[in-house]
């Protein structure tokens, strides 16, 4: 009997290997045909400051908000998207590329390294293209407080690049209007530097009152095939009189180039490379199969009871009965005051606070702690790097967070404090199958 249902497990399981676990993605063609729509709006923006990007060369400084990384990764797996779909379709080689990150300010995201490139591939399908998006920035800042500052990050990527006559820059965010942290002034379009800023360049015109020149619509695909319309905020700046070195070539014919390939006669009769690939891929096969039949396995002796909850104070929580991905509770300060349309549970465990500090939610059969208007400090007492970790239903753990508050007089204060997480459960374990 036990061979029997090993065997139906290893049919399901080959089966599986093919069929990845579902979970709500960025529909790619979605983001293709918004980027198309932002090709042609820079093409024409150029055209409008005299330039012809069919015929000049171009610095495309490709600008990130990343505030908004942790709490909406969807959104901005969508947001580096478009910009690859930007840089694939439209830079052609002796282009030049910038890509910087932007919060409050302009930040650092290569840590030192060269944000700017000189493109040296022209064709679209180069695969050497690709390595272009090793560029983009993928997290938060450090120590991010959220929000970000549209006017401060253009005036300090003029800083950064200068007054070149043929750059164009597209700021990609969720919101083009300027989002403060408590405690934070934006600069506001008025701002001397900005207005000297807009003297050499021209922000193109609003199309929303967010302040974007263009807003970008993509679609979300839920786990269970729904379609959700999400939307990105585009600011495009170009000089107001664009100059470029002119192409020696159509930008459009450089495009269609193909990369060099070995014609059919010089081709080895034997390829080892393939062979040694198909070889990889045989035994990557093997180990997946192993490793999910020993997770098969482990999971008949080792099972999360349905009474199982954690308490943090006073307050008690299901987690056994939840399912994967639901949010569980919001760990809050006493004045924090929740919207009309958050349904978790709202955990008061501070004083004299008023933000939202942490979500907790169940991933993978594992409690997530993700820090979100605090900061993560330690866990257990060990130092935290990230501001998201998995606890081990049934281990307690103690998690130490600190948050700024801003009294009604006087600077900005910085509190600490810790989180019991207690588990407990009504049930006896159940039985170990046989």
């Amino acid at each position: 009997m036990r061979r029997a249902w090993l065997i139906v497990f290893l049919l399901i399981a080959h089966s599986a290997l093919g069929q990845p676990v579902r979970q709500d993605r960025v529909d790619e063609a979605s983001v293709a045909r918004a980027a198309q729509s932002l090709r042609a709006a820079i093409f024409q923006a150029v055209r409008e400051a005299g330039g012809d990007l069919d015929r000049q060369h171009v610095h495309l400084v490709l600008a990130f908000s990343t505030g908004h990384f942790n709490k909406d990764p969807l959104r901005a797996q969508a947001g580096r998207l478009l910009a690859w779909y930007l840089v694939r379709d439209t830079l052609v080689q002796g282009d030049l590329l910038s890509c910087l990150a932007w919060e409050l300010s302009v930040w650092d995201h290569r840590r030192g390294q060269s944000r700017t490139v000189t493109v040296d591939v022209s064709g679209r399908d180069d695969p050497a293209k690709q390595n272009l998006q090793d560029l983009f920035p993928t997290t938060v800042q450090d120590g991010s407080m959220g929000g970000h500052d549209t006017e401060r990050a253009i005036v300090g990527i003029v800083r950064e690049i200068g007054n070149v006559p043929n750059a164009v820059m597209v700021l990609i965010t969720n919101d083009a209007q300027s989002v403060a942290p408590r405690g934070y002034q934006t600069i506001g379009t008025d701002n001397p530097e900005y207005q000297q800023v807009l003297t050499q360049w021209r922000r193109l015109p609003q199309v929303s009152e967010s302040g974007a020149s263009q807003r970008i619509a993509f679609t979300i695909v839920t786990a269970d095939g729904s379609r959700t319309e999400r939307g990105l905020d585009i600011v495009t700046v170009t000089p107001v009189r664009f100059s470029g070195n002119t192409l020696a070539t159509p930008r459009a014919s450089l495009l269609q180039s193909q990369p060099a390939r070995l014609h059919r006669r010089d081709a080895p009769i034997f390829d080892l490379a393939s062979v040694l690939q198909r070889f990889a891929l045989v035994l990557l096969g093997l180990l997946t199969l192993a490793v999910l039949v020993m997770a098969f396995a482990r999971s008949r002796r080792v099972r999360i009871p349905k009474s199982l909850r954690f308490r943090i104070g006073t307050e008690f929580v299901p987690f056994g009965s939840a399912e994967e991905g639901e949010t569980l509770c919001i760990l809050a300060g006493r004045e924090y005051k929740p919207s009309e349309d958050e349904k978790p549970k709202v955990i008061s465990v501070m004083d004299g606070v008023s933000q939202k500090i942490a979500t907790l939610y169940r991933e993978h059969g594992k409690l997530v702690v993700q820090a979100e208007e605090a900061q993560l400090q330690s866990m257990d007492g060990v130092p935290a790097d990230t501001q998201t970790v998995p606890l081990q239903p049934g281990k307690n753990h103690q998690v130490r967070f600190m948050v700024k508050t801003r009294p009604p007089a006087g600077p900005v204060q910085r509190k600490l404090f810790s989180v019991d997480i207690c588990w407990d459960t009504h049930e006896e374990k159940e039985a170990t199958p046989k």
